[in-house]
């Protein structure tokens, strides 16, 4: 039974993920994620992406504060979480602060000097493409490019989209 639910779940997120505005579809596919029983995690309590997409989820709904919550505990847990930097760069842009993006910027820089230290060049990639991200919201499209020019020349075969 809670196998089967889970599955439906997981359906219902890939089709709310994929369906554009904000319609009658995306409230239902929402309703069938969050779990009935009191929390998105409370069936795979060791499942890592639900605390990610329960985050996820309550900066699409504009609850921004308990977005930010939700990724910064996710980083306590792991500093090289980069898909919790950039729910917290997204929860930013869309408050359209640039203070709270400049603060997220600088613990991208952070992550990118432990990254260089520990010599996680994986991770190292992903937070290059993030700070370029960040700096294409800025609207400062010159130190995007040279960043994302910077990470061709390193890894040419690499076709992320950015």
């Amino acid at each position: 039974m809670v196998m089967v639910e889970m599955q439906r779940d997981r359906r219902l997120w890939a089709r709310w993920s994929w369906t554009e505005g904000g319609g009658r579809e995306d409230e239902e596919a929402f309703a069938g994620v969050k779990d009935k029983r009191g929390g998105i995690g409370e069936l795979e309590p060791d499942e890592r992406e639900w605390p990610l997409l329960k985050a996820h989820l309550l900066a699409y709904n504009r609850e921004i504060e308990l977005a930010r919550r939700g990724f910064n505990e996710l980083l306590k847990i792991d500093p090289f979480r980069v898909e919790a930097y950039h729910g917290l760069a997204t929860a930013a842009s869309q408050e359209e602060s640039s203070e709270e993006l400049e603060k997220i910027e600088k613990k991208v820089e952070e992550a990118m000097k432990l990254c260089k230290k520990e010599n996680r060049k994986s991770d190292l990639r992903d937070f290059k493409l993030l700070f370029a991200q960040i700096r294409v919201i800025e609207g400062n499209y010159d130190e995007a490019l040279k960043v994302y020019e910077e990470l061709v020349r390193e890894e040419p075969r690499d076709f992320r989209p950015i």
